[in-house]
């Protein structure tokens, strides 16, 4: 592992198929099934329903390492940061997080994204995102800032994923992930409702009675182990439960975007200009580690305006 100067298993019985009862748990379980249909499989629910579980992807050391680095920079959280991001619990960007370079280059994610048949795969960003004890819900939003100018939006190809690796196992309780299945391809009412989503009055919860944070009908609980890598497609809509338990509920949000060349090249430039920015200012050993997984365009192309706000091509 790279080393930057740092300033339990219990599964839940019905998850794996609790996108589509057509799904059983056996079609999960790679002891009942070929290697080639395992990942198949993932791909086909990833690609339906806009994200799916790849178990047991990191191995012990990291996630300690992981829990290390994340438990020293949370408890340096100003009440002013909780309070900006009451919503939100955290957001810390891995411009001031270097020592994830191991955790965003781990070779196991990079292969598993080849399995998932995503190649000339791109790194932007990342986020420590922890929901504190007795904290209110994530509003729901897309993580999609492409929506005007790059067709690949409203194509079956996503312009970027967003790898999820909880800390911990996840409850409704302790405020796991909720998606809206579909979403990425269909046009849902939330679309309509949230608007940009990411404002600093919906981070602080201005308006607890907006649809924000509210449940939908069609939205799923998706319960992950810790070590597992959530995946999911950047246009989904999600959001999480609150955090109705007494620990700190902690997640690391990595921005992958796959078939980066084959993006317009002023996507490219939208894309590489946020990387690059999120590194400028780490060690150079940390720097050295991620070397070309960090988005680095080099045309000409003036960057595509950033629209967090789908278009009518979506419906």
């Amino acid at each position: 592992m790279v080393r930057v100067p740092s300033t339990a298993r219990q599964a839940d019985s019905t998850w794996h198929f609790r996108f589509d009862k057509r799904i059983s748990n056996s079609g999960y379980n790679e002891r009942v099934m070929g290697e080639s249909d395992h990942w198949k499989t993932k791909r086909e629910v990833l690609v339906r329903d806009g994200v799916c579980i790849i178990e047991d992807i990191l191995d012990a050391p990291l996630l300690d390492s992981v829990r290390r680095i994340a438990a020293e920079k949370i408890s340096q959280l100003s009440d002013k940061h909780r309070a900006a991001q009451k919503s939100t619990g955290s957001m810390l960007a891995n411009r001031d997080l270097p020592e994830l370079v191991d955790l965003i280059t781990w070779p196991r994610t990079l292969q598993a994204l080849h399995r998932l048949e995503f190649e000339d795969v791109q790194f932007s960003r990342a986020y420590l995102i922890s929901k504190p004890p007795h904290s209110p819900p994530l509003f729901w939003h897309q993580d999609c800032t492409m929506w005007s100018g790059e067709p690949r939006a409203y194509s079956e190809t996503t312009p970027q994923l967003f790898a999820m690796f909880y800390l911990t196992d996840t409850t409704r309780e302790n405020g796991c992930l909720r998606v809206i299945p579909g979403s990425h391809h269909r046009r849902h009412q939330l679309h309509d409702q949230i608007g940009i989503a990411h404002t600093a009055e919906t981070r602080r919860m201005d308006d607890p009675g907006s649809p924000l944070y509210a449940e939908s009908e069609d939205q799923v609980d998706v319960l992950a182990l810790a070590g597992d890598l959530v995946l999911g497609d950047g246009r989904t809509l999600h959001a999480s439960h609150a955090n109705r338990s007494g620990h700190e509920r902690t997640v690391i949000t990595i921005w992958y975007h796959p078939m980066f060349s084959e993006l317009q090249e002023s996507t490219q430039a939208q894309i590489s200009n946020l990387a690059q920015a999120e590194i400028e200012f780490w060690p150079q050993v940390a720097k050295d580690a991620i070397g070309p997984l960090a988005a680095n365009y080099r045309g000409s192309a003036a960057a595509l305006p950033r629209d967090r706000i789908p278009g009518t091509e979506l419906h």
